[in-house]
């Protein structure tokens, strides 16, 4: 049954009342949005003209292309992905700016193995040094241990073996109040887990060294003792904090003053010249 004009009219009223609903859901921006708004207009306008010069089947195809351009405009205007959208997986927004915060209050996010995080408490005191600033030393706390971790793991097909590491981020806070520091510096780190002063100290070369000429093996740790006129002599001692370059004497017949051997030169033994006393000349880092 043919419908009448008054019917076909109000078929396209709302069909154009609908897409103005449809863009009024969505969020305005500038120009597109209005454009959007007057393409609806236009549906109305153009279907009575379609109407009254061309044959009914040609008005619902221009009808239909308007329809599309205004649903399509619509979306476009809000600019911004909408709920039940399908977007591409690769889609990825390009980073235009970058706004800096406050460069005076700085952070560094150190790598930790496995062995040490478990030493590593926040408070703890950090120093570190950078390539930038030879010489100089600059200081840190340690603020948060992070339990997400890193496994590498590598391979060598020649020996069938395999081996992997795991590290922890721990981030250490740095006042910055001088704007020395850059983002994206690289810092050579040593965070202070355990600090004693007044203990006897050894260079980590006397715990070891063993004469050339010596076959036995022993059990306990020991250092070997220079006396003048005398041969050398090994005596077993405890150990607390080991450090990079000196460790700590927490028992055993050895005393501050005492000379240890750390090497031999032409068979002769040499004494170490710095005699064992607290902080000054046994520096503990």
């Amino acid at each position: 049954m043919k419908r009448t004009k008054s019917e076909i009219l109000k078929g396209y009223e709302a069909k154009a009342s609908e897409i103005s609903q449809e863009i009024n859901k969505t969020k305005s921006r500038g120009r597109l949005l209005l454009f959007a708004q007057l393409a609806t207009f236009v549906i109305v306008v153009m279907s009575v003209v379609a109407y009254t010069l061309w044959h009914e089947g040609m008005v619902c195809g221009i009808v239909a292309a308007i329809f599309v351009l205004a649903y399509l405009l619509s979306r476009y205007a809000d600019g911004k992905n909408s709920e039940g959208q399908t977007i591409t997986a690769g889609f990825s927004t390009p980073e235009l700016f970058v706004v800096a915060q406050d460069l005076t209050k700085m952070q560094i996010e150190a790598k930790v193995s496995e062995a040490d995080i478990v030493k590593i408490q926040p408070g703890q005191t950090a120093d570190f040094t950078l390539d930038g600033y030879m010489g100089e030393t600059f200081h840190g706390t340690v603020r948060q241990v992070r339990t997400n971790y890193v496994d590498t793991s590598s391979s060598s097909s020649s020996s069938s073996s395999s081996s992997s590491s795991t590290t922890y981020t721990v981030v250490i806070d740095v006042n910055n109040s001088d704007l020395r520091l850059k983002p994206g510096m690289t810092a050579t780190l040593t965070i202070r887990t355990t600090d004693k002063k007044d203990v006897l100290i050894v260079p980590n070369e006397a715990l070891r060294f063993s004469p050339s000429t010596n076959t036995q093996k022993y059990e306990n740790t020991g250092v070997w003792k220079m006396e003048p006129g005398q041969e050398l002599e090994r005596v077993d001692v405890k150990i607390g904090i080991i450090a990079t370059k000196n460790t700590e004497i927490t028992g055993g017949n050895i005393k501050e003053g005492d000379l240890v051997v750390v090497g031999e030169n032409d068979l002769k033994a040499s004494g170490y010249t710095d005699s064992m006393r607290p902080p000054r000349p046994g520096r503990r880092r």
